[in-house]
């Protein structure tokens, strides 16, 4: 707790002579100093089953589970889906959370490099979703086809797929 306390301090004592007062710090820059990423969505699967999980790729290849959730059952027309992931000495701590089921959470022992962030869609359907990771600079950025999993030399992608 000590750690996040000094890194919140030197962060805001580091970044706070470049601001004005009319141009105050926000949440996702001070996430970003404190080693924390996320993503938000939603799905549109009224009426359907669905399962997350967050796998691990090395290059190119999924190499395995990170988190996994059970079956979501869906009974409005969007469900909102939170992932947070946030670097430690310890490692790599990742979450999902769902408006409308169970969430899951796992601390990774390793730390996943997450220097390129990749924005999730405003809405979700089954399929891959890249979040990021170390993705060479001449695949990833604005004007560039979405980054794929063939690009990602380590780091973290968000599978849906729809329950039994």
């Amino acid at each position: 707790m000590k750690y996040i306390v000094l890194t919140l301090l030197l962060s805001i004592s580091i970044v706070s002579p470049c601001r004005s007062a009319d141009d105050p710090l926000t949440a996702p820059e001070l996430a970003h100093h404190l080693g924390i990423s996320s993503w938000v969505s939603k799905f549109r699967l009224q009426g359907s089953d669905f399962e997350v999980q967050i796998l691990h790729v090395k290059n190119g290849k999924v190499v395995g589970t990170l988190v996994g959730s059970s079956a979501i059952s869906t009974d409005r027309e969007f469900t909102r889906i939170a992932i947070e992931a946030s670097q430690s000495p310890s490692g790599t701590k990742l979450s999902i959370q769902t408006a409308s089921g169970p969430w899951s959470m796992r601390q990774h022992t390793a730390t996943i490099p997450l220097d390129m962030i990749v924005p999730l869609p405003q809405s979700l359907a089954v399929g891959d979703y890249v979040l990021g990771g170390d993705i060479p600079a001449d695949k990833f950025g604005q004007g560039k086809p979405p980054v794929k999993i063939e690009d990602i030399k380590d780091g973290i992608l968000l599978r849906v797929t729809k329950g039994a």
